[in-house]
């Protein structure tokens, strides 16, 4: 049975328990330092089930920025080493010709420095720098619960109003505050950008010396041809260094206050300077929350060092009522007449969840939980 219902199961019977005794004319609670109304005041903790951040791009992802400011890709740009491609380097290009797709050479390729071409092992290497490798968006939704809880007080009235068995029937109010404080972290956004040297084999072709036909530095072949023919991918080997990675991190700092009035009716029990207690209750809670998002966009070096490529700043405030319902166990100890001391444990379920939009992420807050408390009483 789901607990929301098996609360307001206790309430109902409760309820009913204490319209029966009023119905049969019951006797009044016996004499004991618990007649008359008990006030309490104390301290109070409180803890809510999470705050769940729904799928969502950031600022990064929405406005489509790259750390490397163009978004060029190695596969886009330069291509894999298994498969034909157009091959666009910093310092020339190796295309397809007419040819490559049947034997995966091609004479369509150029050169522009003679330091590229090493002819002791008779390679020609380019290279291609800030081409992004990978990129990962963390488009998924997560639920933050480190942090969902924080302190506060309580205040309540209550007094016995029957007894019914050996019980007494007891009927009242009380008042809680708390602040609760959740900071949900995430990358949202990942990029890391390469610099790339892609070297070929030239142990088949003319040595860089030769003239006929003429492919010294700068060498530019033609679709038509002909021309030196090398392969179309890089076969000699590609090497990857990472020059930097694209992060961007979300910081989310979250107070709620949450001030909670609630009716309660319930059963006690006493033994001399001893009392515990069972009640079920109604609640409403006022809930505002304010929200800060801070989104950090930036280049993370090697070294680890970082440039600040863009900062963006959300603030966001709600209000709302939220109905619920409670279940509370309490015990109690005298120390005088009228002073005594106690502890209390309870369960809140309000009814429904609070939304909060935060830049271009939507939070949802489940206020479930649990809470309690140490107070000092006073019976008049």
């Amino acid at each position: 049975m789901p607990l929301r219902w098996m609360l307001a199961a206790a309430i109902i019977l409760t309820i009913g328990l204490t319209e029966t005794t009023w119905a049969q004319d019951a006797e009044p609670a016996k004499g004991s330092f618990f007649d008359g109304w008990r006030l309490r005041l104390g301290p109070s903790y409180r803890k809510i089930d999470s705050v769940h951040v729904h799928s969502a791009p950031s600022h990064v992802q929405r406005l489509g920025l790259h750390a490397n400011g163009t978004g060029a890709t190695i596969a886009g740009q330069i291509g894999s080493t298994q498969r034909p491609a157009d091959r666009i380097y910093d310092d020339g290009f190796v295309k397809q010709d007419a040819g490559t797709a049947n034997d995966g050479n091609t004479w369509l390729w150029s050169y522009n420095n003679a330091s590229q071409h090493d002819a002791g092992a008779q390679t020609l290497s380019f290279t291609a720098t800030e081409l992004i490798g990978s990129a990962k968006g963390n488009n998924g939704s997560f639920s933050e619960e480190s942090g969902c809880d924080g302190l506060g007080f309580s205040l309540s009235m209550d007094r016995p109003v029957r007894q019914w068995g050996g019980f007494n029937v007891l009927v009242g109010f009380g008042l809680s505050y708390n602040r609760i404080e959740p900071s949900p972290s995430w990358e949202a956004h990942l990029e890391n950008v390469y610099t790339v040297t892609d070297s070929y084999d030239t142990s088949a072709i003319e040595p860089t010396s030769s003239t006929t036909p003429p492919w010294t530095a700068p060498y530019t072949g033609t679709l038509a041809g002909p021309g030196p023919v090398i392969s179309n991918t890089p076969d000699a080997g590609r090497n990857l260094v990472l020059a930097y990675a694209g992060r961007s991190t979300v910081d989310m700092n979250i107070d709620i206050d949450l001030v909670t009035v609630a009716v309660s009716a319930g059963l006690e029990k006493d033994w001399e300077r001893f009392r515990i207690a069972a009640l079920a209750g109604l609640s409403v809670t006022w809930v505002h929350i304010d929200t800060g998002r801070r989104e950090h966009w930036f280049r993370q070096m090697p070294d680890g060092t970082r440039q600040t490529l863009r900062r963006w700043r959300d603030d966001s405030s709600n209000s709302d009522f939220i109905p619920g319902a409670l279940i509370e166990l309490r015990g109690e100890y005298q120390l005088t007449e009228q002073w005594f001391i106690g502890a209390s444990a309870r369960w809140d379920l309000p009814f429904t969840d609070v939304d909060v939009q935060a830049g271009p992420n939507e939070l949802t807050m489940n206020l479930e939980g649990a809470s309690g408390s140490l107070y000092a009483g006073f019976s008049f």
